[in-house]
């Protein structure tokens, strides 16, 4: 199995790159897409069991559970702490063992 992680937001300025926004408190919403795929191809969406946690500077710590194999959601509150985010997505699908991806992204302050 395979996973692939992929981060979008209005606030991309670059590969795993956000930035703040100019005005205070303006942030980024995230969406976390994660996508798998076995070796006869995708799952069907609800087979699966998903995890996805993100973690960041100054505790940041949230945890989503999902029954969909493949996810595109907004799954983060507003982002107002800049530093380096992890997101670690844990996927176990039918006849296949629990596979495991971890994906970093940056934000940075309006106008760095």
């Amino acid at each position: 199995m395979s996973i692939a992680i992929t981060i979008t937001s209005r606030y991309s300025v670059g590969p795993d790159l956000l930035q703040m926004g100019a005005e205070e408190g303006d942030g980024p919403e995230p969406r976390i897409s994660v996508r798998s795929r076995g070796q006869n191809g995708n799952f069907d969406s609800g087979d699966c069991a998903m995890v996805v946690d993100v973690t960041g500077p100054a505790g940041f710590n949230e945890r989503t559970r999902d029954n969909a194999c493949t996810s595109s959601k907004a799954v983060l509150p507003k982002l107002t702490v800049p530093g380096k985010y992890t997101i670690t997505a844990t996927v176990i699908a039918p006849g296949e063992a629990p596979k495991t991806q971890t994906h970093d992204f940056q934000l940075i302050a309006h106008g760095a």
